[in-house]
């Protein structure tokens, strides 16, 4: 498995009680990393250590550049002793013997010998020029022995160097407060800020007078300090600009300074996050939209948890600043779902799946009613939820399963509003049986009796305690006759409690109430069992709702949260490697979603590819599937 791991926003702590060549780690501890497709996982700190650090770093040994990026990431994990003769082989090998020295240096330091650090220090400086880095660390070396005035020294011979080191500044400001007070800690910053290339200290007297109310002279300051550092704009320097003006009120200055010099894929989240919250809070959705977007193209699993905040924000913001339904008469649309939703009838690929005689029966499975608490007296708008989402799902899988199990033929009738906005169809009490029978003998050409359903399935869902039921009735079509019913209890998001004991009734219901012969006969690969039932039934209806914002256009926020739409599609189908439906669900998911989102969509090609790269199935209809997803990404990049 590959695993890279996630260094943004990690602290490092030094490892004060570790005895002399030893880090204080525990091998106990969990760390997160993410595989190649941005999955989080917890592993143990041994196991990271031994498995994946430990040959990532022999792989690098005659690298220097990568073997210090691995060492970097080490030092997130507080590893500093077990990767000492990696250091050492850096020092040895790198280039840049600054960063080989200073680097060593840390790793004596951290395991409690600056006797060693210093040795490594002054041996470099010997034979190479003074640099502010390793200056600084040497400084570290000299407090740890005991001789704090002579660190202080050599500190600001390094800030001298270079004013800008981030650990070097805010040490000296530091050692200054502490001795003299908090208006010694400004001079300490002042001071910096007068030498020659100094940026860094700029921002920080910048705060310093947005606290005392004057922000022309703070927007100065920012000024010269990104003036200063030139172009592209450090990073943090964006990100501390817009977080201070942003924390005193003062968004519009934020957006003016930082977004004409902020570049996404160079700056990332850092300030990417502070301005996407500047749009929001002055109700510029667009451009925070876009951002998030962009920074969502980026792929980086370490991101995830922050943009998809930001996504449900701004759905949420979106949808409450849609106009209230009017006066104006809804208009519904049913949606016929035949057989399963993922599959084309109309595509060659269909093919490869079993042919259904237009004499077979056709049973319609309807739903969409939900009963549960706080219900309003009125037609509403209101966002998707668990229950709303469920009561969509369970008539397409049940249509699937039909489908693909029995010679029936099966339809899910999906209503949905395409006008005022859009949305799908919940009510809340059970529809009367005359309305099911109605729906199921619908068909979008009057004349087209084939297609009239025989039976209908309805659905009804009551969600007013800590579990739900689900109410079942078998309806004949022709006179709106209910031929049976029952109900079941499951835990809430549980229906895989109930999914195989219900199946099995609903086909008993079908050969005793109908007189039709419905042994199921399962087909390989298309089963799923446990909570990943669960999780196939929200990306049923998420690829759904994908579907319908393209064939029906009713509003340009109509779907919201693509990337995890297309991200727990693929986590769904990498956890379920030979299950097809799920496959299936991707291509389909993806087909709508790159012609909404072409830029996001096409994001995920690599994923895709590892995905159909590393899962092959064996079944007749994959090599098409998988020509019609290379064909889907090829397209989109030409």
């Amino acid at each position: 498995m590959s695993l890279f791991r996630r260094i943004f926003g990690k602290s490092q702590k030094p490892a004060t009680n570790a005895a002399p060549g030893q880090s204080e780690t525990s091998d106990s501890e969990l760390i997160t990393v993410f595989d190649k497709y941005g999955r989080e996982m917890q592993i143990a700190k041994s196991q990271w250590r031994d498995k994946i650090l430990a040959p990532n770093l022999e792989q690098a040994w005659d690298e220097p550049d990568k073997l210090y990026g691995f060492l970097l990431s080490a030092f997130n994990d507080q590893l500093f002793s077990e990767v000492e003769h990696a250091a050492q082989r850096l020092a040895e090998i790198d280039p840049q013997p600054d960063r080989g020295a200073t680097t060593l240096a840390i790793v004596y330091q951290q395991t409690n010998r600056p006797e060693l650090a210093e040795a490594v220090l002054l041996d470099h400086l010997k034979t190479h020029p003074e640099s502010g880095t390793a200056l600084t660390n040497l400084a570290k070396a000299q407090e740890a022995l005991g001789r704090p005035e002579e660190a202080v020294q050599t500190l600001w011979r390094g800030l001298e160097l270079d004013p800008n080191q981030d650990v070097g500044l805010l040490w000296y400001e530091a050692i200054q407060r502490e001795r003299h007070g908090e208006e010694a800690g400004l001079e300490a910053f002042r001071r910096v800020a007068a030498l020659p290339g100094s940026w860094r200290a700029q921002l920080w007297v910048a705060r310093a007078e947005l606290a005392a109310g004057n922000l022309d002279r703070a927007i100065e300051l920012y000024e010269e300090s990104l003036e200063a550092a030139g172009e592209p704009a450090p990073s943090d320097a964006l990100q501390q600009i817009t977080a201070d003006l942003g924390k005193q009120g003062h968004i519009l200055q934020a957006i003016d300074l930082v977004s004409p010099r902020y570049d996404f894929e160079r700056h990332g989240l850092q300030a990417g996050n502070n301005l996407i919250k500047a749009y929001y809070d002055l109700g510029q959705l667009d451009h925070a939209r876009t951002l998030l977007t962009q920074l969502q193209t980026l792929q980086r699993p370490d991101y995830q948890d922050t943009l998809a905040h930001w996504d449900n924000v701004l759905a949420k913001a979106d949808f409450e600043t849609r106009p209230e339904i009017g006066d104006k008469p809804l208009q519904v649309e049913v949606i016929p779902v035949s057989g399963p939703i993922w599959l084309k009838q109309d595509h060659p690929i269909s093919e490869r799946f079993p042919r259904k005689s237009l004499d077979a029966p056709l049973i319609a499975f309807t739903g969409c009613s939900v009963d549960q608490p706080n219900l309003p007296d009125k037609p509403t708008a209101s966002r998707s939820d668990s229950t709303g989402r469920f009561s969509r799902a369970l008539p397409l899988y049940l249509c699937e399963r039909i489908h693909l199990e029995s010679a029936l033929r099966s339809r899910a009738p999906i209503p949905m509003v395409v006008n005022q906005g859009g949305g799908f169809v919940v009510t809340s009490e059970q529809n009367r049986a005359e309305d099911i029978a109605r729906l199921a003998r619908m068909t979008p050409d009057p004349s087209d009796t084939q297609n009239i359903a025989d039976y209908a399935l309805d659905a009804h869902l009551v969600a007013r305690g800590e579990n739900w039921t689900l109410k079942l009735r078998f309806i004949r079509s022709i006179d709106a006759k209910e031929l049976w019913e029952t109900e079941y209890n499951l835990p809430e998001n549980g229906f895989h409690h109930i999914a195989a004991d219900m199946l099995a009734d609903i086909y008993r219901c079908i050969a005793r109430e109908a007189e039709i012969e419905a042994q199921p006969s399962v087909p390989p690969l298309t089963q799923l069992e446990g909570r990943e039932l669960d999780h196939y039934l929200l990306r049923l209806e998420q690829s759904l709702g994908a579907r319908c914002a393209v064939s029906i256009p009713t509003s340009e926020n109509f779907l919201h949260n693509t990337s995890e739409i297309i991200s727990g599609t693929l986590f769904l189908c990498i956890q379920n490697p030979t299950h097809l439906p799920s496959r299936f669900v991707l291509w389909r998911t993806l087909d709508a979603t790159m012609q909404l989102e072409p830029q996001l969509t096409h994001s995920f090609a690599p994923k895709i590819k590892s995905l159909q790269a590393d899962h092959p199935i064996d079944h007749p209809a994959y090599p098409e599937l998988s020509a019609e997803l290379d064909s889907l990404f090829q397209s989109a990049a030409s």
